[in-house]
């Protein structure tokens, strides 16, 4: 979506709108005003019996901005980067379809962080950690906290936990040869791109 020209977006559904409005307003600085139509509304926070008081208050310049932290998440092959994209909630790297094991050697800021065999993994913001990472055991964030959460999932070593990291890591998640076929990363359960053994996925928070 083209939101050029615009100064700011109004969704109109659930909390998958409100992540599909934030990657795209967030890019040209933005705000979205978030009406809930939607069955759950965590982030879409606005009732549809108060959006008229509510956009009045916004339009007046009344309005209480919160800001919330996004990742920035880019897929590169043989040293090209052919996948990037913002995420408000999380970007999971899993099969396509059903469960498959894979291999995935985790570097932070250049240095090893652990090596997981597991079903795949979650990188979360505050936002996102109440959603799937929350799910898979990983632990709960305040939105204003300024640090992001990698949770694996189902992994087969013991000593493999959830790990919250400091807003200046910078993520190299190396996908390795497996058995594992088919395998995607998720950004904020919208945006699936298949990688495969040798592409590096890269994440951090975004800053600009």
């Amino acid at each position: 979506a083209d939101f050029n020209g615009f100064d700011f977006v109004i969704s109109l559904g659930g909390d998958g709108t409100v992540l599909y409005a934030a990657r795209n307003a967030t890019k040209i600085g933005i705000p979205v005003f978030p009406v809930n139509l939607g069955e759950f509304g965590f982030i879409a926070s606005i009732q549809p019996d108060e959006w008229q008081k509510e956009l009045k208050v916004f339009l007046d310049g009344k309005a209480v901005f919160e800001k919330r932290a996004l990742l920035k998440v880019e897929v590169k092959r043989e040293g090209k980067r052919v996948y990037s994209s913002l995420s408000l909630n999380d970007a999971v790297i899993s099969a396509e379809r059903g469960v498959s094991t894979m291999m995935l050697g985790v570097k932070r800021n250049g240095l090893p962080l652990c090596d997981l065999k597991a079903d795949g993994l979650i990188v979360s913001t505050p936002t996102g950690s109440t959603a799937y990472s929350a799910a898979a055991g990983g632990p709960i964030l305040s939105p204003e906290v300024d640090a992001f959460v990698l949770t694996p999932l189902n992994s087969f070593s013991l000593s493999s936990r959830p790990i919250v990291l400091s807003p200046d890591s910078n993520l190299e998640i190396h996908v390795e040869k497996s058995r594992s076929r088919g395998i995607c990363i998720t950004v904020d359960g919208q945006e699936p791109f298949a990688v495969s053994a040798g592409d590096v996925i890269i994440i951090s928070m975004n800053r600009k």
